[in-house]
């Protein structure tokens, strides 16, 4: 039985809504509260109508807290790989080509902790809310359906981005359609998502450890300004381009650029967008190219 708040929140959403949405809306609350059995639709359904206390209720509903912190914090070891390579790269190359002598890696090593874990939550946070907004475009775009329908609708979406989980459903209406079996929409519904978890994951695989390349080449050159080198240059200004302002790249999903540090004519170091070639043909990354700050 859902408590009092949970149908007046659900109420009061539906009364602000546009007069076409509203009946819609007031409709599936009817429903609901005829047919609701499990708490999980209804803590789902009321986190994704509801104000910001209430997302950590849709996350624990569907699991997705487990499932996104077990992955996620899991890459802290192989983030630390990336950074103490990264690390180590960057200073031989600024002692090779910049003639940075004497630089403290020691404070940098003593950093990575706390930077790998800063990063895994920064990802954990990130996916967490791109995860809610998708329940509540899906949730948006169902209210005439039936409870069980919606229920199957959100957990068919665990693992999409906003983009993904429309086109899963605008699928599934497809098949529908067709009037195909029930049994064999399921599964074409199943390995498409399947295929589209794959997508993201890819994403996810490809440009997070080039943040994190990127983020720990950064700590090194603040430790080394901290120890009196890399005179002049300011690491808290941001490159600018059509992905807004950044400290360092990706600028986008599946981004490869890099930043490198340069000596000007003044002797003052600065650094330098640098876009990787191989990547194909970027807008984006092509308003960050060759900036110099």
């Amino acid at each position: 039985t859902a408590d009092a708040p949970f149908w007046e929140a659900l109420h009061a959403a539906a009364q602000a809504s546009e007069p076409q949405v509203r009946d819609a809306m007031l409709a599936t609350i009817r429903q609901l509260r005829a047919a609701i059995d499990l708490d999980q639709v209804e803590a789902m359904i009321n986190a994704a109508l509801g104000a910001d206390w209430a997302s950590g209720r849709i996350m624990q509903a569907m699991g997705l807290e487990r499932i996104i912190y077990d992955t996620l914090s899991g890459l802290a070891p192989e983030w630390e790989r990336i950074a103490v390579a990264v690390g180590e790269s960057s200073a031989s190359t600024l002692e090779a080509e910049l003639a940075i002598a004497e630089i403290n890696m020691d404070a940098f090593f003593q950093r990575v902790p706390a930077l790998t874990r800063l990063h895994s939550g920064t990802l954990i946070t990130n996916v967490t809310t791109q995860q809610l907004e998708t329940i509540r475009a899906v949730l948006a775009e169902n209210w005439e359906r039936t409870p069980a329908q919606l229920a199957r609708a959100l957990k068919d979406v665990v693992g999409l981005d906003r983009k993904q989980a429309p086109a899963l459903e605008r699928y599934r209406l497809e098949l529908e359609r067709k009037k195909l079996p029930k049994k064999k929409i399921q599964a074409m519904v199943i390995a498409e998502r399947k295929r589209m978890v794959n997508i993201r994951a890819n994403r996810i695989g490809r440009t997070e450890p080039v943040s994190m390349a990127n983020e720990a080449q950064l700590e090194l050159w603040k430790v080394e300004k901290e120890s009196g080198n890399l005179s002049g240059i300011d690491l808290t200004k941001k490159f600018v381009g059509l992905a807004g302002e950044l400290l360092y790249p990706p600028a986008h999903q599946n981004c490869l650029c890099t930043v490198q540090i340069i000596l000007l004519q003044d002797g003052r170091f600065a650094r330098r967008w640098i876009r990787v070639p191989a990547q194909q043909p970027c807008a984006i990354c092509d308003s960050y190219e060759g900036q110099v700050i």
